[in-house]
């Protein structure tokens, strides 16, 4: 499929529309988003467990813990993998934008293509909506709504932007080809207080408030359902 260029305004209605026909995710030009702070930033840890054998009999040994040539476990941090961004569209809707560095580029299409399929299936009606029809958009998705995706382009790269980007940000201004995506914004939920997030009426998890939110998404609701 070939990727499509449309304003973010009338976008965000035929994003959502298009993804509950199992349509995947759309993608916008970065001239359609203005990004207006920089939140913070996130990264991963690497965890390796080693085992060992004897070299003659492949029998498995357990080395000294003083060996330090041999550790049973490494751990290995990533450093800043994405970045996290309010901005907004041509219509004035708030975004959180995430963008992938170039180290995080799997985790970027691997996100992407989950969204896509998650789409897919709740449109079909694989997983049945609270009417027992396909799970329409709005209808307690457990997840944050991606709406579109985007690159940064050569403007990026070039040297005024840069000096913009510096002036006005808290952080190193983003690199050509980078991906973004670009999420409906329902404000930020701390850890803290994540146990007093408000509950839909049924006794479930409100919308945005469940744990695959938190790891797709990031954007989780407070207990007034705004920021």
């Amino acid at each position: 499929s070939t990727a499509r260029e449309r304003p973010l305004g009338p976008m965000l209605a035929l994003a959502l529309a298009a993804a509950s026909c199992g349509a995947l995710v759309s993608r916008v030009a970065p001239s359609d988003v203005l990004i207006r702070s920089y939140i913070g930033s996130l990264g991963f840890t690497t965890q390796t467990d080693w085992q060992y054998e004897d070299v003659e009999t492949g029998s498995v040994v357990t080395p000294s813990p003083l060996d330090t040539d041999r550790p049973s476990r490494t751990v290995s941090q990533s450093g800043d993998a994405v970045r996290l961004f309010i901005g907004e569209g041509r219509d004035g809707a708030r975004l959180l934008l995430k963008e992938y560095l170039p180290g995080a580029v799997g985790l970027a299409r691997a996100e992407l293509a989950a969204y896509e399929r998650m789409y897919t299936v709740w449109a079909t009606g694989a997983v049945a909506g609270p009417g027992g029809g396909p799970m329409a958009e709005g209808a307690g998705r457990p997840v944050a709504e991606l709406v579109a995706y985007m690159e940064s382009g050569e403007s990026f790269g070039k040297e005024a932007f840069r000096e913009e980007w510096r002036a006005n940000m808290r952080c190193d201004p983003p690199l050509p080809g980078n991906t973004w995506l670009l999420f409906r914004y329902e404000g930020l939920l701390s850890a803290a207080r994540w146990p007093l997030a408000a509950q839909a009426a049924d006794g479930g998890p409100a919308r945005g408030a469940g744990l695959l939110s938190a790891l797709l998404g990031l954007t989780l609701r407070g207990e007034d359902g705004v920021a």
